[in-house]
């Protein structure tokens, strides 16, 4: 597994191992759940090196205003503190199955990590 394919993996994994279901594929979504987009980033000019920005949304299901912010508060708790989160913003996701845009929280944190051989 590349440097960033385990770096991706490894974080789904600390979604899940702090209790909140983690997908990396918007076609797997599941409320409520933590989407992990594909994240961007820059070479260091130490080789080898990237320096990731990451962005993964906390989704739950559109039931409401009041609702839906005590379902993303209740993970925003579960995952306070497992990644060196930055930011949160108010966001929605497109529900890949046709429905209303689904209620969440964008999350993001950058992260330096090792590639290649």
């Amino acid at each position: 597994m590349s440097g960033l394919t385990a770096a991706i993996a490894d974080t789904l994994a600390t979604f899940e191992g702090a209790g909140v279901h983690a997908v990396g594929d918007v076609r797997d979504l599941n409320t409520p759940c933590a989407y992990v987009i594909p994240p961007e980033g820059s070479f260091r000019f130490d080789r080898g090196r990237l320096t990731i920005e990451w962005v993964a949304y906390l989704v739950v299901g559109d039931t409401g205003a009041t609702s839906a912010t005590s379902a993303l508060s209740a993970l925003l708790d579960k995952v306070a503190g497992i990644l060196p989160f930055t930011t949160f913003t108010r966001d929605a996701i497109n529900d890949p199955n046709g429905g209303d845009p689904l209620p969440a929280y964008r999350l993001s944190w950058i992260s330096t990590i090792t590639i290649g051989a």
